[in-house]
């Protein structure tokens, strides 16, 4: 039964949405994808769908941002971007996370991440505006992360190579790190 309009026994409190340690705990369904859908022979459109997700879980609409719908790269990647909108601002767009998915099953060729790397590097420098901006690529279930300064792609965190279902928590430290840095 419904409340009248005069008493509404509703609990109408705005609960925050919670944010756990790791995406795998935010999205449960993701380790299954992970472990179904990158695999060898997988397509830049599956590690692109997971990472859609894991980005879905940190930078909400809720709190203004958006993920970027995918552009091709090239002939062998996808891209997706996440953006802020600043309301204060008359809702200003400031992208400042790209993610270029490529395929799992390449992990081991260094020369698809170097191509993805100089791709990623070349969208960060066409994003204006003088906030830091980040990017990552992501190869299956294998990601770097990099920060585009001073006109320059650097890789951060070590130049470390993190897997998906092996370093949630530290891959998540670094979305976080990202979403306070802007």
């Amino acid at each position: 039964m419904y409340g009248s309009p005069e008493k509404d026994n509703r609990d109408e409190t705005v609960r925050p949405i919670i944010v756990s340690n790791h995406y795998l705990e935010a999205v449960p369904f993701l380790e299954f994808l992970i472990e179904n859908r990158l695999v060898k022979g997988g397509t830049e459109g599956d590690t692109s769908a997971i990472w859609n997700n894991i980005l879905w879980a940190y930078f909400t609409a809720r709190d203004n941002y958006a993920i970027g719908p995918e552009t091709f790269l090239s002939s062998r990647g996808v891209s997706l971007s996440v953006a802020r909108f600043i309301p204060e601002n008359n809702w200003e767009e400031l992208t400042f996370f790209n993610v270029a998915c490529m395929g799992p099953g390449l992990e081991a060729e260094e020369t698809i991440w170097e191509d993805a790397a100089a791709q990623l590097g070349k969208d960060l420098a066409g994003i204006s505006g003088k906030h830091r901006k980040y990017g990552a690529v992501a190869v299956g279930r294998y990601i770097r992360f990099y920060e585009w300064k001073g006109g320059k792609l650097f890789s951060i965190a070590d130049s470390q190579t993190f897997r998906l279902d092996r370093q949630s928590k530290a891959i998540t430290d670094q979305l976080l790190y990202f979403r306070e840095n802007q």
